[in-house]
């Protein structure tokens, strides 16, 4: 090397410890040297060899990340050494833990949940090891969908995707929540979300909204949930019928399981769009569906303690459990508000002489879910009442 090069590190040398407030003595207990030869180094006397350099980086206490990966490089070569190699990098000067930024929309925030892990192992693995684009968790209303997709922490299908959600949010670079409740138009529901997921950078409505949003779903690594999708689906119609002016959230059911990128889109919905069915087939190994049953007995009967804790010690509960868990099919929400009925009603036995007599808000939630079916198959459940009277 020439002199003024080895001139010129012995300079850098000499700045870098005296920024660091480093005696001789100090540098040479961290990098297992002799105060006498880290005077050499300072004077210019000898060379110092790479690997001993490259000691030097913690003591030195070089600016995080670009600035310090340029001015130990700036060090290495004028010694003649060849800059950090990418394991180096990573050693010496790691990369913060990105900070994953959350938009939850108008997501109600779940306060209890129970079971569903074998669910929740699933929709991990799909999003996390298998890198599925879409998944879709079916089932009926009050069967836990939302609970999945959050945190593990209520009992509707909000708590289940919110469990979810703070469970693998780490992953992701942004996670965005929103409610599809009264069939909001696409363009709103796109537009905040490329407004969030662009740093608020791209702002504008755009009639190339889906195409727009692709493009961040590939460079950055989003978790993106879309509750109540079967709102944007006729009532009283063949399943798969979208409301008028809603049918481009098809497209982009469509897009997002058909073209690479590196996000998630995670639906909960009663109905399966048609467009899933079709690519839970085309694209099986990124494309996944989720149907939800109800919960077992012991899950079950965790709800109705929940609710009111004297269920924990009830004989009269024992003996009618096995009973009350085929009428409600395992439903936490029906469970939920089956447990309330009976602690307002003051006991047991007088419920069940009433033959379940139907709170107003369980009443409502029977009457939506049949608001969905079509003529033929209201047609079919009237019959069906008749024949079990």
């Amino acid at each position: 090397m020439a002199k003024k090069d080895h001139k010129m590190f012995a300079a850098l040398f000499d700045r870098y410890m005296r920024i660091a407030g480093l005696t001789n003595e100090q540098l040479a207990d961290k990098i297992r040297k002799s105060s006498t030869t880290i005077s050499r180094y300072r004077s210019r006397e000898i060379r110092i060899k790479r690997d001993t350099l490259l000691k030097c980086i913690n003591p030195f206490g070089f600016p995080e990340r670009e600035k310090g990966l340029e001015e130990c490089n700036e060090l290495l070569g004028e010694m003649g050494h060849h800059e950090l190699s990418p394991a180096e990098e990573k050693e010496h000067f790691p990369e913060k833990p990105k900070e994953t930024r959350f938009d939850w929309g108008n997501r109600r925030e779940a306060n209890f949940f129970v079971g569903r892990s074998k669910e929740l192992e699933k929709l991990e693995r799909w999003i996390l090891k298998d890198e599925c684009r879409l998944v879709s968790i079916v089932g009926f209303g009050g069967t836990g969908k939302t609970s999945l997709s959050i945190e593990l922490a209520g009992v509707g299908k909000t708590a289940l995707s919110e469990q979810l959600a703070n469970k693998i949010c780490s992953n992701f670079d942004y996670v965005i929540w929103r409610s599809l409740y009264s069939a909001p138009p696409i363009k709103e529901i796109l537009t905040g979300i490329i407004k969030f997921v662009s740093d608020q950078q791209d702002v504008e409505p755009s009639e190339h909204s889906i195409a727009k949003l692709l493009e961040y779903l590939q460079k950055r690594r989003c978790l993106l949930i879309l509750d109540n999708v079967e709102d944007i689906f006729q009532a009283g119609e063949y399943v798969g019928e979208y409301r008028k002016n809603r049918e481009e959230y098809g497209k982009l059911f469509k897009d997002i399981g058909k073209i690479f990128h590196k996000s998630c889109l995670l639906l909960n919905s009663r109905v399966i769009p048609p467009e899933i069915e079709w690519s839970a087939r085309s694209h099986k190994d990124v494309v996944k569906v989720l149907s939800l049953t109800g919960l077992n007995m012991e899950e079950g009967r965790k709800i109705f303690n929940h609710v009111n804790n004297d269920f924990a010690h009830s004989p009269e509960l024992d003996a009618q459990w096995q009973t009350i868990m085929a009428n409600a099919k395992g439903n936490p929400f029906l469970l939920e508000r089956l447990a309330e009925d009976i602690t307002s009603m003051g006991n047991l036995s007088e419920f069940l002489a009433k033959k379940y007599a139907m709170s107003w808000d369980l009443k409502d939630f029977l009457a939506k879910i049949v608001e969905r079916l079509s003529a033929a198959e209201k047609e079919i459940l009237y019959w069906l009442g008749m024949v079990t009277k």
